[in-house]
C-alpha cells in the first residue's frame, strides 16, 4: 500500500516504499473516553515509530476486528503528503488519535532543486479501505 499510494511526486515503487515506510513519528495526540487498551494493537504504538509500523498496527486492528468495535468512530483516515514526504492516522470518535509522520532529515523549509517540483499533493484512504483490507486478510488466513 505504501509503495502505491505513496507515489508522491511519481517515483519508482521502490523510492516510494523508502520514502514512506520509514518516516518517524512526531507526534500521537490522544483525546478519550476509554482507556488505551480498548485499541488493540494502536495502543502498542510509542513516539518515534515507523509509519510502516503504524500503518501495520492500523491494518492488523481491522484484521482483528477491534478497529470495527472502536467506540464511535466517525472518520478513519491516512494521508500521504508529497513531494517532501509526509503522512498521518487520524481516527475520530469517542477515541480519538491523531498521528503524525515525518522524515527528520528532509528539509522541510523549501523543496530541494532535485525533487520534482513545489506541487504539493495529498492522497487520502478512509476507514473503507482499511476494513476492506482487515477483512480480505481474515479472509485469506480462515481459507488457509
Amino acid at each position: 500500500m505504501i509503495a502505491t499510494i505513496g507515489k508522491l511526486p511519481l517515483q519508482s515503487y521502490l523510492k516510494s516504499w523508502e520514502r514512506f515506510s520509514g518516516l518517524t513519528c512526531t507526534r500521537i495526540n490522544q483525546r478519550r473516553k476509554y482507556t488505551m487498551g480498548e485499541i488493540g494493537e494502536i495502543s502498542t504504538l510509542k513516539q518515534g515509530h515507523s509509519f510502516q509500523e503504524g500503518l501495520t498496527a492500523l491494518i492488523a486492528s481491522a484484521l482483528s476486528g477491534v478497529l470495527q468495535n472502536f467506540p464511535n468512530p466517525t472518520k478513519i483516515q491516512v494521508d500521504f503528503h508529497g513531494p517532501t514526504p509526509r503522512a498521518s492516522i487520524n481516527i475520530l470518535g469517542d477515541v480519538s488519535i491523531f498521528i503524525r509522520y515525518d522524515d527528520p532529515t528532509e528539509e522541510l523549509s523549501d523543496v530541494q532543486p532535485n525533487q520534482a517540483g513545489d506541487l504539493e499533493q495529498s492522497i487520502n484512504i478512509s476507514g473503507k479501505t482499511i476494513f476492506g483490507l482487515g477483512e480480505f486478510l481474515r479472509r485469506e488466513a480462515t481459507t488457509k
